[in-house]
Protein backbone atom coordinates (compact mmCIF):
# COMPACT_ATOMS: atom_id res chain seq x y z
CA UNK A 1 0.00 0.00 0.00
CA UNK A 2 1.27 3.94 -0.57
CA UNK A 3 0.27 6.74 1.55
CA UNK A 4 -0.07 9.81 -0.67
CA UNK A 5 -0.01 13.10 0.80
CA UNK A 6 -2.11 15.87 -0.73
CA UNK A 7 -1.33 19.94 0.11
CA UNK A 8 -4.79 21.07 0.60
CA UNK A 9 -3.53 24.89 1.26
CA UNK A 10 -0.26 25.79 3.01
CA UNK A 11 0.47 24.43 5.92
CA UNK A 12 -2.70 22.12 5.55
CA UNK A 13 -2.24 18.22 3.78
CA UNK A 14 -4.22 15.62 3.96
CA UNK A 15 -2.48 12.18 3.29
CA UNK A 16 -4.90 9.13 1.84
CA UNK A 17 -4.24 5.16 1.03
CA UNK A 18 -6.45 2.43 -0.53
CA UNK A 19 -7.01 -0.64 1.33
CA UNK A 20 -9.16 -3.62 1.19
CA UNK A 21 -8.27 -4.30 5.09
CA UNK A 22 -9.63 -1.59 7.19
CA UNK A 23 -7.49 -1.78 10.30
CA UNK A 24 -4.40 -2.46 8.09
CA UNK A 25 -5.15 1.05 5.93
CA UNK A 26 -5.53 3.13 9.21
CA UNK A 27 -2.89 1.29 10.89
CA UNK A 28 -0.81 2.39 7.85
CA UNK A 29 -2.21 5.96 8.08
CA UNK A 30 -1.31 6.24 11.61
CA UNK A 31 2.34 5.16 11.50
CA UNK A 32 2.77 7.61 8.37
CA UNK A 33 1.47 10.39 11.04
CA UNK A 34 4.39 9.42 13.65
CA UNK A 35 6.91 9.30 11.15
CA UNK A 36 5.82 12.73 10.20
CA UNK A 37 5.94 13.70 13.57
CA UNK A 38 8.94 12.75 14.56
CA UNK A 39 10.70 14.15 11.46
CA UNK A 40 8.99 17.17 11.99
CA UNK A 41 9.59 18.08 15.77
CA UNK A 42 13.18 17.07 15.34
CA UNK A 43 13.80 20.03 13.10
CA UNK A 44 11.88 22.14 15.78
CA UNK A 45 8.68 21.99 14.25
CA UNK A 46 4.85 20.74 15.15
CA UNK A 47 2.26 18.83 13.53
CA UNK A 48 -1.31 19.19 14.71
CA UNK A 49 -3.59 16.69 13.19
CA UNK A 50 -7.74 17.68 12.76
CA UNK A 51 -8.81 14.80 12.19
CA UNK A 52 -7.71 10.95 12.91
CA UNK A 53 -7.37 8.29 9.82
CA UNK A 54 -10.48 6.95 9.04
CA UNK A 55 -12.52 5.25 6.49
CA UNK A 56 -14.16 7.31 3.92
CA UNK A 57 -17.24 6.65 0.71
CA UNK A 58 -16.74 6.97 -2.46
CA UNK A 59 -18.83 10.32 -1.64
CA UNK A 60 -16.79 11.79 1.11
CA UNK A 61 -13.89 11.27 -1.57
CA UNK A 62 -15.51 13.24 -4.10
CA UNK A 63 -16.15 16.24 -1.55
CA UNK A 64 -12.74 15.96 -0.19
CA UNK A 65 -11.18 16.01 -3.81
CA UNK A 66 -13.47 19.24 -4.34
CA UNK A 67 -12.01 20.97 -1.85
CA UNK A 68 -8.40 20.18 -2.82
CA UNK A 69 -9.33 21.67 -6.34
CA UNK A 70 -10.59 24.64 -4.67
CA UNK A 71 -7.69 25.38 -2.67
CA UNK A 72 -5.14 24.64 -5.28
CA UNK A 73 -7.33 27.16 -7.75
CA UNK A 74 -7.24 29.63 -4.89
CA UNK A 75 -3.62 28.93 -4.14
CA UNK A 76 -2.80 29.89 -8.31
CA UNK A 77 -5.14 32.52 -7.95
CA UNK A 78 -2.92 34.06 -5.17
CA UNK A 79 0.32 32.90 -6.92
CA UNK A 80 -0.47 35.13 -9.92
CA UNK A 81 -1.48 38.30 -7.93
CA UNK A 82 1.86 38.01 -6.12
CA UNK A 83 3.66 37.41 -9.89
CA UNK A 84 1.42 40.33 -11.16
CA UNK A 85 2.37 43.13 -7.56
CA UNK A 86 6.58 42.22 -8.21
Amino acid sequence: MKVKVTLTAPPEYVITTISLDLQQGIALLNSALEAMRTSITSEGGSLTIAAPPKAVSDEDEKNMLAIIAKAEKQNAEQDERESDSD
